[in-house]
């Protein structure tokens, strides 16, 4: 599988027997479980922030911008929006990915909420990143 192509490439054997390597773990302790280094085209092995999404407000929307690992064929990413923290209810629906430039290993995508920052004053937007089924 792509991930563990990407695993091989970053882990030794015994680091990969003993745990190293798992979704969760984080290994240079950086804060960025493995499974967001691979999605993010990250190293493993080196602590750093550089190349985590950001987001702002562009042209008057909110926009959400992140690295998509080329090769993480075997990742789901989502980015989705919400107006209400405590309710969590939140959805792709009007979310849209505005570019997609290449960067060699990864694009770097960039997605916004369609609706206008002045006519929806409270808005949040996340990444979720998930194994594909």
């Amino acid at each position: 599988t792509p991930r563990m192509r990407w695993d091989s490439t970053y882990f030794s054997v015994d680091q990969l027997l003993d745990g190293h390597a798992a979704s969760d773990a984080d290994p240079d302790a950086d804060g960025i479980p493995n499974l967001l280094e691979y999605a993010w085209c990250l190293d493993p092995l080196v602590a750093g922030t550089a190349g985590v999404p950001g987001g702002g407000v562009e042209n008057g929307f909110l926009v959400l911008s992140y690295r998509q690992n080329k090769l993480a064929t075997d990742l789901d990413y989502a980015v989705k929006a919400c107006d209400d923290l405590l309710a969590a209810d939140w959805t792709t629906n009007g979310v849209s990915e505005v570019s997609r430039a290449d960067s060699n290993a990864w694009w770097q995508v960039v997605e916004r909420h369609d609706t206008p920052v002045a006519e929806a004053p409270r808005r949040f937007m996340r990444l979720n990143v998930s194994p594909r089924p």
